[in-house]
């Protein structure tokens, strides 16, 4: 697990070649360890989330989200959800006001070698083996980048998941002065 930093999200402070990047794995652990984590893992398959974000010019940001299920289905086929975003708000933008030029929802399908070559790939090194297949099924243009958190909830499959990368944005910074929070 890596988790994502929260240093840039509370005032949009990721400046030009700055990146950010998160990855969450669930465990295969008994039901006694949590009802969700096991449903997520036993049910659904999912085995991981990553998250890249990355400020490339001073007015282009882009983020990439994929969660991706057991590389070793029968079918030959690993069956990932991905959205993928960009906003051409400048950094330190108030979050409230940063608008995505777009958001899409896609599903990425990797079949036989290609599974496994994206599942021991990583985003955090940039670019990963691209999918077999990729089917877009929604393109959305202009909207708020606070929403990315509500389709988030509604696409992606694993809530607990979901549930470390978003406390993982809004934990506190631990305090550099000695102080205590």
């Amino acid at each position: 697990m890596v988790p994502a930093s929260p240093s840039w999200l509370s005032n949009f402070g990721l400046r030009k070649g700055m990146k950010d990047f998160g990855s969450y794995q669930l465990l295969n652990r008994p039901i006694s360890d949590g009802q969700a984590e096991y449903w997520d893992y036993d049910v659904k398959m999912v085995r991981r989330l990553e998250v890249c974000v990355e400020r490339r010019e001073e007015n282009y940001l882009t983020m990439m989200i994929e969660e991706l299920p057991r590389p070793d289905d029968s079918s030959g086929l690993m069956i990932g959800r991905c959205i993928h975003l960009d906003t051409r708000d400048p950094a330190f933008t108030p979050l409230g006001e940063v608008k995505m030029q777009h958001l899409d929802l896609a599903i990425n399908v990797y079949e036989d070698e290609d599974r496994k070559k994206r599942f021991d790939g990583s985003l955090q090194n940039g670019r990963v083996h691209d999918a077999t297949f990729r089917t877009h099924l929604l393109r959305i243009e202009g909207i708020p980048f606070s929403s990315l958190f509500l389709f988030s909830a509604m696409f992606l499959e694993s809530k607990v998941l979901i549930g470390e990368w978003v406390n993982d944005l809004v934990r506190p910074e631990p305090s550099t002065d000695g102080k205590k929070e």
